[in-house]
């Protein structure tokens, strides 16, 4: 799986499961939901189903961290049928219980596994040592600020290191993203083994799940003609081809939004990263698809 991103471009969606399923790491395009459907509403729906579970949730800084958090927080607060059916799960909410960074359920006691809350929040600047939790997950720890320089690239790499070692036997790790550099803090799950050491020390051990923007659809009409033939760039930039195929996502991304995107985004590294999950580009394909 590692060589598509380092030797070959691709297209489409690739899932691949590896170890006891307990680390998993989805990539996806911006603005495609990962967060929304792998964070945040798969975090409320396992909580609902095991209060006692404890999440530690990273995000790149504090403020999203917040950000992130309130989707999870926000129906107990505002949904009158969901909180007539999960309303107990609160009680009444104490201030060290309940706030932007942590949600707490009221459960006795004896139920609860340590002190850790039930959710909580934190940025990549935050130090967590000495956390426990039965889920973590790694949200869009990695973007432009911190992937610049070889120094930075590290600190996302040790923050997923970090929380990896903080895990208590048989928890979870989720890693969601889109990818801003090959040496990112995604590269020891996703990258390729042998290039440096830490690329690809998780990949064994990991299930993926990896979109790319379009499907790749290479299939053919009767006049034999691609049927989703490759879209041009047409504004005289030299830059490398859009791809082809269809929308994986057509509802929230149809090809004239892609195109408009790629139209406004022009180093082909940040393109091809952020909507492809890869930095190699169309244009360093080993053979053309024609």
């Amino acid at each position: 799986v590692s060589e598509m991103f380092y030797n070959r471009f691709w297209q489409g969606l690739v899932i691949c499961v590896r170890g006891n399923g307990k680390t998993k790491c989805t990539l996806a395009p911006r603005n495609h939901l990962k967060s929304t459907v792998c964070g945040q509403h798969g975090i409320l729906w396992r909580s609902l189903r095991c209060p006692a579970e404890r999440t530690t949730i990273r995000c790149v800084t504090g403020s999203l961290a917040r950000k992130f958090m309130k989707p999870i927080a926000a129906p107990f607060e505002y949904n009158k049928d969901f909180m007539r059916l999960f309303g107990n799960l609160i009680g009444e909410k104490r201030k060290d219980a309940w706030s932007t960074e942590q949600i707490q359920f009221a459960i006795p006691h004896e139920h609860r596994r340590g002190v850790d809350p039930t959710v909580q929040v934190a940025g990549a600047e935050t130090d967590l040592t000495g956390t426990h939790w039965d889920c973590g997950v790694a949200d869009d720890v990695v973007a432009k600020s911190n992937s610049g320089t070889a120094t930075l690239l590290e600190g996302t790499r040790e923050l997923i290191a970090d929380m990896h070692a903080q895990r208590d036997a048989g928890s979870r790790f989720n890693v969601n993203g889109t990818r801003w550099h090959q040496d990112d803090a995604y590269s020891p799950i996703v990258g390729k083994p042998g290039i440096n050491e830490w690329s690809g020390t998780l990949a064994k051990y990991s299930c993926f799940f990896v979109a790319t923007v379009l499907d790749g659809d290479d299939s053919k009409n009767e006049a034999g003609e691609y049927n989703h033939p490759v879209p041009r760039m047409d504004n005289g930039l030299e830059i490398t081809r859009l791809g082809y195929g269809k929308p994986i996502w057509p509802e929230g991304f149809p090809m004239s939004r892609i195109e408009e995107t790629r139209a406004g985004i022009i180093r082909d590294y940040h393109w091809y990263g952020q909507y492809f999950n890869q930095h190699i580009g169309t244009s360093s394909c080993i053979f053309d698809r024609t």
